[in-house]
């Protein structure tokens, strides 16, 4: 379309000419929608390097937790190792005592025996020998508890440096991951300046379609006609700006001191003795 006319005076930023625009408006939204897809994949990246943290900081705690178990391990294997001793030592004490008792009553039932010794003084030896007996019994029964106690601790201690290098692994793979979440926002970041300079060029394409006066002034003929299929490099229409102006060619030895802004006189042949004043 043409919205003005022959040797039309017009004003700066008036339509003059309106290129039909339905293919660069399309490629204007095509190209805004793939900026908005690409902040869209950065602001998951943040999300996803969010929740990565979060990660992170739970393989940490699970680290200490598995650290702390070795700890309680640890100290529960040397409690178990001193009720062992415990139960050692009371265990050879009762041993001894169960010996010094079966040599006193076979002592004392020999003595039965030739008549040395009363029946109740053998009684209460056999008794007592009889009562180590089942301290003994009882002594090895609290050496084997220990002893089952310390394997559970050693393998609760096991099970906990299992447990350490495996929350250990799993925060190395948290943080790698991290890394290439990291990577992937630069890769995203580039994307998305490459789709925002391409958003550039098609609004830049479709404000061509849109041919304004650049000054006030006069158009000439029009060289187009509405509806007329034009190409890039197709002249529509010709400005005459308002402002006259003399187009001078000079050597460059002669513009050497020349600045804009400078006085200048213009005698022109066409016009003898006529004077015209302007400036650079």
């Amino acid at each position: 379309s043409v919205p003005v006319s022959d040797y039309q005076e017009v004003k700066a930023g008036q339509l003059l000419v309106q290129l039909r625009d339905d293919d660069f408006r399309a490629q204007v939204q095509q190209a805004e929608a793939a900026v908005a897809a690409g902040e869209a994949a950065l602001v998951n990246n943040l999300r996803q390097k969010q929740l990565q943290d979060a990660h992170i900081v739970q393989a940490g705690e699970g680290i200490k937790a598995a650290q702390a178990d070795i700890a309680a391990a640890r100290a529960g294997i040397v409690a178990a190792n001193s009720a062992v001793a415990n139960a050692r030592s009371a265990m050879e004490a009762t041993q001894a005592e169960v010996q010094r008792t079966d040599l006193e009553r076979r002592r004392q039932e020999a003595l039965i025996a030739v008549d040395s010794a009363t029946r109740q003084t053998v009684e209460q030896v056999i008794a007592a020998a009889e009562t180590y007996k089942a301290q003994l019994a009882s002594r090895n029964a609290e050496i084997a508890s220990a002893q089952a106690q310390l394997s559970s601790r050693e393998a609760d201690l096991a099970k906990a440096q299992a447990e350490l290098g495996s929350k250990n692994a799993e925060l190395e793979a948290q943080k790698r991951q991290r890394d290439v979440l990291d990577s992937q926002e630069m890769m995203l970041k580039a994307d998305v300046n490459a789709q925002k300079a391409a958003l550039v060029v098609t609004q830049t394409n479709l404000g061509y379609t849109h041919i304004v006066a650049p000054e006030n002034g006069r158009v000439s003929e029009r060289k187009v006609l509405p509806g007329q299929m034009v190409t890039p490099g197709t002249e529509v229409i010709s400005l005459v700006q308002n402002g006259v102006w003399v187009l001078a060619n000079y050597k460059e030895t002669q513009t050497r001191h020349m600045r804009p802004g400078d006085s200048a006189v213009i005698r022109i042949d066409a016009l003898p003795g006529a004077v015209l004043r302007g400036k650079v």
